[in-house]
């Protein structure tokens, strides 16, 4: 494998805020983009654009949960490691 074809498969931690959500993603079996957003000290914009790169990425994953939001969460999707 050439080093550009290892850089291209790790870009998506180039970020510090992906990098800090991965990490906090994997403390936890799941969280909110409103849980994560509070543990970083960022906001859900930040955070949710964060995720959704990582998930293009292919490594979160997501998931609506059956409760309203009121009921588990404010932010709505439980993200997770994939």
């Amino acid at each position: 494998m050439t080093p550009g074809v290892w850089l291209a498969r790790w870009d998506f931690i180039q970020d510090p805020v992906r990098l800090r959500v991965l990490f906090a993603l994997s403390a936890s079996d799941e969280l909110c983009v409103g849980d994560v957003a509070l543990a970083l000290g960022s906001t859900d914009d930040a955070v949710s654009y964060a995720l959704k790169l990582l998930r293009t990425a292919g490594r979160v994953s997501f998931r609506k949960h059956e409760l309203s939001p009121p009921e588990w969460c404010a932010s709505g999707p439980v993200m997770g490691v994939a």
